[in-house]
């Protein structure tokens, strides 16, 4: 099982430049998606998906277009049994 959230940093600004994808995958496959996307710093997801028999998981982050103000954050992100 993995658990986490993800957010935008807790910055200044209340919005990224573009909306942020969050993606995870296991073994190339996808598991999980972000939807909506994140865009405000209020915005935040939470993550609870089995990763039964998966060998290698990657977490990443797909930026829109403009990068300004998008630091994007994946909050204790932590495999169970």
């Amino acid at each position: 099982m993995l658990k986490a959230q993800v957010a935008l940093h807790d910055l200044p600004v209340e919005q990224a430049g573009s909306p942020q994808t969050f993606k995870v995958y296991g073994d190339d496959q996808l598991l999980w998606i972000s939807a909506p996307p994140i865009q405000r710093k209020t915005d935040l997801h939470n993550i609870h998906i089995s990763v039964e028999n998966v060998d290698t998981l990657e977490l990443r982050v797909h930026c829109a277009s403009s990068k300004i103000n998008t630091w994007t954050v994946w909050v204790n992100p932590r495999v169970l049994k």
